[in-house]
């Protein structure tokens, strides 16, 4: 490597180091308002979640989630349903765009096959999505909730999502003693 090179790498770690506990405390800030935010929405909502879903999630069942993608970033919540899949309420950042969603998914292909054909969808995710403008990031929480209506909506047309889930494997009753 010519000197030039080892000078612009050396800079680069200088500054890393210097900056990178600085940069990490601001997007775990970032990450924490933005739950917070999502969680005061989702608790706020759940009574008409609940009533659409069939269901009967209670406030600690919303939980942290966060992924990284190779060009995205997803911060919000999620609810797992159990056997079936989970429900994610989050905002989606990309470099040059943002965007909120609702998002259920399932596990395998085989579940909720009616509701799926309902929604026209192939993959394992039904996704109810608004843009965010750049300036209006701060205010995201509102197209989230217009997400939440029309999430609500089709699952309410839809008959719900308690139909859907598999049924709990019955437990076989003890085989009876055999006489001595």
């Amino acid at each position: 490597m010519n000197g030039e090179g080892a000078d612009k790498e050396r800079e680069f770690l200088v500054a890393g180091a210097k900056t990178y506990l600085a940069v990490d405390d601001a997007m775990t800030q970032f990450r924490n308002q933005v739950q917070e935010q999502i969680a005061t929405l989702v608790s706020g909502r759940l009574s008409e979640i609940n009533k659409a879903c069939e269901m009967d999630w209670a406030v600690n069942d919303i939980k942290d989630y966060s992924s990284r993608n190779r060009d995205n970033y997803n911060v919000g919540k999620q609810i797992t349903v159990e056997g079936f899949g989970g429900l994610y309420f989050y905002l989606k950042l990309w470099r040059e765009k943002y965007e909120v969603y609702v998002d259920l998914y399932r596990r395998r292909i085989d579940l909720a096959a009616d509701l799926w054909r309902r929604a026209a969808n192939k993959t394992n995710d039904v996704y109810f999505g608004r843009a965010v403008p750049q300036d209006g990031v701060p205010e995201f929480g509102e197209r989230l909730s217009e997400a939440i209506d029309e999430f609500i909506k089709f699952i309410g047309d839809a008959g719900g999502l308690k139909r859907c889930l598999p049924s709990p494997k019955l437990e076989q009753p003890p085989m009876p003693a055999l006489p001595e």
